[in-house]
């Protein structure tokens, strides 16, 4: 599939990047500055622009069979108009071109998916992220008014994890911890796979990830038989599994047992 990818530089954009090219997509890379990507991403078509110029983003979208965008705001501190006439300059360039599938990366953050979160994590993304939120907001509200065969994606943190498959999907996902996470490796899989898919054609979709119990029974002391559950932090389990060395979270302290029932939420395995 003939695909453009707006965003491409970022690590997201990278990962789609890389994915696209094994999985035979033919793909554009749409960035400002070619030097922002690695040598090894260089091999592909790229195409040196600003979203906020229409005519450059037409000229990218031609003869393309599917756009990905992943633009990501430069600040926290402010609005970026330049994402927003960017979203709108792709939405009109693809509607001229004849181009119909869109899948467009949001947040969890957003109003509709958050308020189903705990409220601290409400309290402390509603004020932290709330302008790049206010943006994929607005966003979202034009690629719905649109003709296009659209998907929204809303991940929560982003993550620079392994690639697991194992996540949840789906239009409300009840998260399975405190703090939500996905690595950029499952949702660029995520984004890629749905390309020719259509479960979520104009549909806002969630995305989180899932521990199975077989993971959690290969960290020492959560296997049967092994005596009393000790506690485990989300952040040792990933650690265990990933061998990273271990970071704060603030799960720490978390039981193993609850863990365990988190485990057994039903979810999508791609």
């Amino acid at each position: 599939m003939n695909v453009v990818v707006f965003g491409a530089s970022g690590a997201t954009g990278r990962e789609l990047l890389r994915q696209g090219a094994e999985h035979g997509h033919r793909i554009t890379a749409f960035v400002r500055n070619p030097a922002a990507l690695d040598a090894g991403y260089r091999s592909l078509q790229i195409v040196q622009g600003s979203v906020q110029v229409r005519s450059a983003v037409e000229n990218a979208i031609v003869g393309q069979q599917a756009v990905i965008c992943v633009l990501g705001s430069r600040t926290l501190l402010r609005r970026d108009p330049a994402i927003v006439v960017g979203v709108h300059n792709i939405i009109t360039a693809m509607e001229l071109c004849g181009i119909h599938r869109f899948v467009y990366l949001s947040s969890d953050s957003v109003h509709v998916s958050l308020k189903r979160s705990n409220p601290l994590r409400r309290l402390l993304l509603s004020v932290i992220l709330h302008n790049p939120t206010a943006d994929h907001e607005l966003n979202e509200r034009m690629i719905q008014e649109s003709h296009l065969e659209w998907t929204i994606v809303r991940p929560p943190r982003l993550t620079n994890g392994q690639r697991t498959g194992r996540y949840q999907s789906g239009e409300h996902v009840k998260s399975s911890g405190f703090v939500p996470q996905i690595s950029r490796t499952d949702l660029a899989e995520f984004m890629l796979k749905h390309l020719a898919d259509n479960s979520f054609v104009r549909k806002a979709v969630e995305l989180t990830n899932v521990l199975r119990i077989d993971d959690l029974r290969t960290i020492k002391g959560l296997s049967e038989g092994s005596g009393p559950l000790q506690l485990y932090s989300p952040t040792k389990v990933r650690c265990a599994l990933q061998r990273e060395p271990p970071r704060r979270n603030l799960l720490d302290g978390v039981s193993a047992s609850t863990l365990l029932r988190l485990a057994r939420l039903k979810a999508d395995h791609r």
